[in-house]
């Protein structure tokens, strides 16, 4: 595991740190929405741009977390 201090705004972390158990489990939370976010954002590109999809499992399940 890779270790950076980082500042955060604590104020911008309370709405979603209220589910999550610590400020390190929020931004980790937070890293992985990005990620599958930018998944479905390239999915949404190949469709439009007609190049198709990869119906994949692996692709599949990274696009919902697991």
């Amino acid at each position: 595991m890779w270790r950076k201090d980082l500042d955060i705004d604590v104020e911008c972390l309370a709405p979603t740190r209220q589910s999550l158990a610590t400020n390190d489990d929020t931004v980790a939370q937070a890293l992985d929405d990005e990620v599958r976010a930018g998944l479905r954002r390239s999915l949404a590109e190949r469709i439009r741009s007609g190049a198709g999809i990869d119906r994949g499992e692996e692709i599949f399940l990274a696009s919902r977390g697991r």
